[in-house]
């Protein structure tokens, strides 16, 4: 898999000959596999018959990896799925149709053949940006359910291909455990993949299960300017069908992640909880599906910077990662859980 070679004079041609929209200024966006820009253009110049009003807010310009764009068929699917939740008042980006009529081209670069779209710029500040609240980790929660409720009346086949980040395929990390300096570090890394397919693979048929959008860390979060409630989601990239209770404990885990705090979980259950219940033997689980999470996360970062060391990105979990994943490990699982479920009744 390689990420595109490319710079912001290609961006800004790319932008003219496919879409028809003159830039003004670029700039570079954060991405783990893939290169984002976040292009500003001239509102009086637009010879694409496709767009009626041009953005004052820009576009988000995605050029993805050579490995995701070998399935066309996952970015025909996400059309579909961003207008559904648009629909449902679930603010998302809006695909941008080129002067050809497709929604995404295919383009040659040094770095092999990579999928190029364009997107809807949403204006706002990531979650990360801005400052931490138990009201915004509980928003986090519920936001996360509402997806998860909106998208049970989706579906689409390409979502139901097995995939990398998929908590579903946790084991995958321990073919990549040769990134991982130090025995002690695998070694966690074993038991806790042992004990998650142990206790939660086995029965993972017995879960609810859903589209689920599979990625909601600080970074995939929109933050309105002003009153700093959550005002959009985004990169739906790693959407794929799998258990709900996947989708809280990333939520989760990057909650917990970008506050350092591991009683951010409660504020995280809490709001998923309003709005679709947990079920217990969910609960149950939340803390081993946590940890898979933390393994997969610490892992591929390390795999992937060892592919590609210019890529800083991908390492921002093994800043503190390590240290939460010990953390929780030791924490004793009723004690965790109870802490995480202090307001919603569940004491184990």
């Amino acid at each position: 898999m390689y990420r595109a070679d490319v710079n912001l004079d290609q961006v800004g041609q790319f932008i003219f000959d496919l879409y028809g929209l003159s830039s003004i200024e670029i700039n570079r966006l954060n991405g783990y596999d893939d290169k984002n820009f976040h292009v500003l253009v001239k509102r009086d110049i637009n010879s694409n018959s496709f767009i009626d009003t041009v953005s004052d807010d820009g576009y988000v310009l995605k050029i993805i990896n050579t490995l995701d764009s070998q399935q066309g068929d996952r970015f025909d699917a996400q059309k579909q799925l961003l207008c559904h939740l648009n629909q449902r008042g679930i603010l998302c980006p809006k695909p941008i149709i080129n002067k050809q009529g497709n929604i995404y081209e295919k383009i040659t670069l040094s770095t092999g053949v990579h999928i190029l779209w364009l997107l809807q710029y949403i204006d706002g500040i990531i979650l990360h940006k801005v400052p931490k609240s138990s009201d915004l980790f509980y928003q986090v929660g519920a936001l996360a359910a509402n997806i998860d409720n909106a998208l049970k009346s989706f579906d689409h086949p390409v979502y139901h291909n097995r995939i990398q980040w998929s908590l579903g395929s946790a084991a995958d990390v321990i073919d990549c455990l040769s990134a991982i300096s130090g025995d002690e570090k695998k070694d966690l890394i074993r038991g806790i993949i042992s004990e998650f397919s142990a206790r939660v693979l086995s029965i993972e048929s017995e879960l609810e299960r859903g589209i689920i959008h599979g990625d909601l860390n600080e970074q995939n979060i929109i933050v309105d300017n002003g009153n700093h409630k959550i005002k959009a989601v985004i990169d739906f990239g790693d959407t794929h069908y799998g258990c709900y209770l996947y989708e809280l404990a990333l939520a989760i885990v990057y909650m917990i992640f970008t506050s350092n705090d591991v009683k951010t979980g409660r504020y995280v259950v809490n709001g998923y909880h309003s709005v679709r219940p947990i079920p217990v033997k969910e609960f149950k689980l939340l803390k081993v599906c946590v940890l898979a999470r933390y393994c997969q996360s610490l892992v591929y970062g390390a795999y992937g910077s060892l592919q590609d060391p210019t890529n800083d990105y991908i390492l921002t979990t093994s800043k503190s990662g390590w240290n939460l994943l010990k953390t929780i490990y030791d924490f004793p699982e009723d004690d965790l859980l109870n802490l995480w479920g202090t307001d919603i009744e569940f004491r184990l």
